[in-house]
């Protein structure tokens, strides 16, 4: 089984995957953890990750999450 990589993108405004990342934010496939400049002088860029949602549906056949970036959820059953 493969595991997924890396749940974590860095793009600003002027960036090629900019766009794609706000219209999957705006999906609810990703979120904007934070705004920081990268360089002294440039243009603050965002920090985007993916939602457990979007990261599950981004998934290939036979690929998992990373549990360093999605712990695995268990479920109990009442009483134990």
């Amino acid at each position: 089984m493969t595991i997924s990589y890396r749940n974590r993108y860095f793009a600003g405004p002027g960036h090629a995957a900019y766009g794609d990342w706000c219209a999957m934010e705006e999906m609810g496939a990703a979120q904007r953890v934070k705004e920081m400049q990268m360089r002294v002088g440039a243009q603050k860029s965002a920090h985007f990750e993916m939602t457990r949602a979007g990261a599950e549906a981004a998934l290939n056949k036979g690929e998992c999450l990373d549990p360093e970036d999605f712990p695995v959820v268990r479920l109990l059953k009442e009483g134990k």
